[in-house]
């Protein structure tokens, strides 16, 4: 709404409009699929039906084309709630969360760290537009004052949007993708509370089960000689005979399901990314190889359009 006024639908009518001094016959249409929340209370009273936000309602996704007009948006509503043609209705709604924050979000973060690039991945999917923040890792940027009162952990991302700061990735990739729920690529699978059970699981299973070994993997093998430090080759196959056993866990799965939480791409799948991509350049890579489901699952989550941009620091972090 912010970039383009354009897409609001604007409609007052007989009362409203005289009130407010703005003429009754005032359409606006939207030229765009707009998800309009119609959140609904009826109150019988001698001037009909008034229509309230309440939060119990779920909304639904209306399309107006060019030249529609209002009528055909108050039908829709009419049949909905069964609202006689007879009564007088009032229809109050709210702009999609999405479209008056989508110039706001902040990251404060590194685009060469993993966690860092979890979040990228989320806001790429969704197509949502963000302000890169540059914090110094090499410098211990994130452990001065200015920097932890952000996030008193020192440790990056930091995702703002508005008055609520976030840290830790994995918490702002569930909050970006249930915000923008309805937006870009479908990251959660909660149409029962068994998907939801589901997919709960396997986030855990990623964060416990294989970022441990991972991320020591890719500490030793990848960051450390960043630093002009030495890989510690015992440390590496400790935790590469670790992480073995946790792949030959997704193989299985993978011979059941296409992605680890369901048969579509979700939250599960993005999340373990990051490492991955390092690890494919790391000698590492040979257990995802060697394990054909996996391999092919790796293939399909890395070859993604919005993770290649994740990795593209000039384009999703620099250039900006």
């Amino acid at each position: 709404y912010q970039q383009n006024p354009e897409c609001l639908c604007a409609v007052l009518r007989s009362d409203a409009a005289r009130i407010l001094g703005i003429k009754a016959d005032v359409i606006r249409t939207i030229p765009k699929l707009c998800f309009l929340n119609f959140d609904i209370n009826i109150n019988a009273s001698k001037t009909g039906c008034h229509f309230i936000t309440d939060v119990t309602d779920c909304g639904f996704a209306v399309i107006m084309k060019d030249g529609e007009r209002f009528e055909t948006l108050e039908a829709i509503v009419r049949r909905r709630y069964c609202v006689q043609e007879s009564n007088l209705m009032v229809i109050t709604y709210r702009l999609p969360d999405w479209m008056l924050s989508l110039s706001g979000y902040k990251v404060h973060g590194d685009p060469f760290s993993t966690n860092t690039r979890r979040v990228l991945a989320v806001l790429l999917e969704k197509g949502i537009s963000y302000e890169p923040i540059t914090v110094n890792l090499k410098t211990g940027e994130h452990k001065r004052e200015s920097y932890l009162s952000l996030n008193p952990f020192g440790q990056v991302p930091v995702f703002e949007d508005g008055n609520i700061k976030l840290c830790e990735s994995r918490a702002i990739t569930q909050y970006i993708a249930y915000v923008h729920s309805s937006r870009g690529t479908q990251l959660l699978n909660l149409q029962s509370h068994k998907t939801m059970g589901t997919l709960t699981m396997w986030m855990e299973i990623e964060a416990h089960q294989f970022d441990p070994f991972a991320s020591v993997l890719t500490w030793e093998q990848v960051i450390k000689p960043l630093y002009g430090l030495e890989t510690d080759l015992t440390v590496v196959e400790e935790n590469e005979a670790s992480l073995e056993n946790v792949l030959n866990v997704y193989e299985k799965r993978l011979g059941e399901s296409k992605f680890l939480a369901c048969n579509t791409f979700t939250l599960v799948d993005l999340h373990h990314l990051p490492n991955i991509q390092y690890l494919l350049g790391t000698p590492t890579k040979r257990l995802f190889e060697n394990r054909p489901k996996v391999r092919t699952w790796v293939d399909d989550i890395t070859g993604r359009e919005a993770w290649k941009l994740a990795c593209d620091h000039d384009k999703s972090w620099f250039g900006k």
